[in-house]
């Protein structure tokens, strides 16, 4: 009798300790919703005369081929700019100061030549090459952009060693990509790098982002400044007023297209800090929820995830080939090109592949895929994926890989980039990207009977492409 009585007084009193802290943090929130519904006011009331996350590059051409269009102009001194060699300068200077690599910066303007899409010896084409002649000696600085696109096959290692049979020790290759990412195995192996090209080749980000990059064997490599920064650099040192507010929205967006997705409007995170400070009390229930927070938005994105995959299995427009059709999906939070959904045929030839962690669940088939390119549930793209094939497949199948490259590459219109793995990919709309802002919103999506618009836009998407690529898949792989 004293047992049960001490462990139901025990149940008791935790119970007591739970509802203290649901009180709590009921409190807490209570308290500070008030403010951060009017920081979010205000906010909504200074982008109404602001326009601060307006930016003029949406409206243009910002897949690599566009932007590489503007960092090798803002580079090349007789562009239409007027600046001269001041930004080629200003990024020789930093490199200098960063890196082995020491190009000389008394050199003669006339004597610079920028080429886009640069043509090797063995018909590779490097993003931006420039070439500078100075009077003791000849150097060149190379950058592969890397903004959304994959690496194919030897594509780092073929370009090093292009420019060391080209240019001898006088070369550095700029690996340019969204957070500081280094290229993949498939591309350059990291002890090759490590053994042979160090002083050689850097990794450039686009906007720093304090979450992005873990230590890794590419830390000596990285540069220790930004893309988005030598444009602020650039900007800070140019004299013409309507430059410096493109280099401004150039540098904005890099920073809001690559950098941290899922930071607050400023008011809002201003208003939050501002309101721990003056309740110190409370400290302890902020780390509680930020620690917490992962689990519940990997919670809501897994069931969103079988959400759109529950309603792509159950389409109409892919009613035809139901009998066989595969719809699978999987969510392992953190970690890019880890979650998504992949949607294939049984009757589809497999490839042979490599196995790995973030090899896709379909049994080395063909598949259009839904997949996320950043930390986290960001970064959301819609492609046709062909396995990654092991080293030397045999020959019928690299016929097959390359029929069916071609057939997709064909029939879909311009995308976000295509290799042989993504013979074409598209990235989701801005607003639609990145999930981590979002998550309210796909809460509520689940939770409801009808479909909103998140999952309308991406069953839709999912359902167009497959409709027309499975007929393509089916002429080559079935």
């Amino acid at each position: 009798m004293q047992t049960a009585r001490f462990f139901n007084d025990l149940t008791t009193w935790l119970e007591g300790v739970r509802q203290a802290k649901r009180d709590a943090f009921a409190r807490f929130f209570a308290d500070l919703h008030p403010r951060f519904a009017e920081a979010r006011r205000q906010d909504r009331e200074r982008e109404r005369h602001e326009a601060y996350r307006f930016n003029a590059l949406h409206y243009l051409r910002t897949d690599e081929l566009g932007l590489s269009r503007i960092v090798a102009d803002l580079l090349k001194p007789s562009a239409s700019h007027g600046q001269g060699a001041d930004f080629l300068k200003k990024l020789l200077l930093r490199l200098r100061e960063s890196t082995p690599f020491q190009p000389d910066l008394d050199f003669d303007p006339r004597q610079v030549s920028v080429h886009r899409e640069h043509i090797t010896d063995t018909g590779r084409k490097i993003d931006i090459v420039v070439r500078i002649a100075c009077a003791r000696s000849s150097f060149v600085l190379a950058i592969e952009n890397k903004p959304y696109d994959r690496d194919r096959r030897h594509q780092v290692r073929d370009y090093l060693h292009y420019l060391r049979r080209t240019y001898r020790q006088n070369f550095l290759l700029i690996y340019l990509s969204p957070g500081g990412e280094g290229p993949s195995q498939r591309s350059v192996r990291r002890q090759e790098l490590v053994e042979n090209w160090y002083g050689h080749f850097a990794i450039l980000a686009y906007s720093r982002s304090h979450s992005v990059i873990d230590r890794d064997e590419f830390d000596s490599f990285r540069l220790p400044f930004s893309l988005a920064q030598w444009l602020k650099s650039c900007r800070d040192g140019c004299r013409a007023k309507r430059l410096r507010w493109f280099l401004d929205e150039t540098r904005r967006f890099c920073k809001h297209t690559f950098g941290e997705p899922t930071m607050p409007a400023d008011l809002e995170s201003r208003e939050i800090r501002k309101f721990l400070r003056e309740n110190p009390v409370h400290l302890d229930l902020a780390l509680a929820v930020h620690e917490s927070w992962p689990s519940v938005r990997d919670a809501v994105c897994k069931r969103f995830i079988e959400r759109l995959r529950a309603r792509i299995s159950a389409s109409r427009a892919l009613a035809s080939c139901a009998g066989d059709l595969s719809v699978v999906c999987r969510y392992h939070g953190d970690a890019n090109n880890s979650n998504g959904i992949w949607l294939f045929r049984d009757s589809w030839k497999p490839y042979r592949t490599i196995k790995t962690a973030k090899a896709p669940p379909t049994s080395g088939r063909t598949s259009i895929e839904l997949s996320n390119s950043n930390k986290g549930p960001n970064g959301w793209y819609i492609g046709v994926r062909v396995p990654e094939s092991a080293d030397n497949p045999p020959h019928d199948e690299q016929t097959r890989r390359q029929n069916l490259v071609e057939s997709v590459t064909g029939k879909f219109n311009l995308g976000d980039g295509s290799d042989e793995v993504w013979p074409w990919y598209v990235y989701a709309d801005r607003d639609r990207r990145h999930w981590n802002s979002s998550i309210s919103d796909l809460h509520s999506e689940n939770e409801a009977d009808e479909d909103g618009d998140m999952t309308r836009y991406f069953v839709d998407k999912m359902v167009e492409h497959a409709a027309k690529a499975i007929p393509l898949i089916d002429d080559v792989d079935g």
